[in-house]
């Protein structure tokens, strides 16, 4: 049996595309609860398995969530995702870090700038006055 062309020139029966799953996202009383029901079960029978399949959910899962149990990490308050807020000294820290890479690199241009001056003054014979104790170091 041949499928008729629609006319935008597509073969097939729908013309709707197909719907995007989503994940689930479980929230902590859920997951304690289908911890309560697993745990609850008889170990041997196959009333986990019944549970992980009206849950929709493989043993790993459960596996997983038992770990985070036994670490605290389901108490609600477990480990925040995302960027750490910034504390004004730590954005001053960064401020000045800025500040003084680039005052580095004015003064390593500023080096340059007196070695070239050296060297101009070397070859035209243009003799230079001495720096000061102070300069000297720099």
């Amino acid at each position: 049996m041949k499928q008729k062309k629609s006319s935008n020139g597509i073969s097939g029966g729908s013309s709707q595309a197909p719907a995007k799953s989503t994940r689930r996202r479980w929230s902590v009383q859920e997951k304690l609860r289908v911890l309560r029901l697993a745990d609850a079960c008889e170990r041997g029978s196959s009333d986990l398995g019944s549970l992980l399949r009206r849950e929709g959910i493989y043993h790993s899962q459960i596996s997983l969530w038992r770990k985070q149990r036994d670490q605290g990490l389901l108490g609600g308050d477990g480990i925040k995702r995302g960027r750490k807020p910034t504390t004004p000294s730590m954005a001053d820290h960064r401020a000045l870090e800025k500040e003084n890479r680039r005052l580095k690199a004015q003064l390593e241009e500023a080096r340059l700038c007196l070695e070239l001056q050296k060297k101009a003054s070397e070859i035209l014979g243009i003799r230079l006055s001495p720096l000061p104790d102070a300069l000297k170091d720099l």
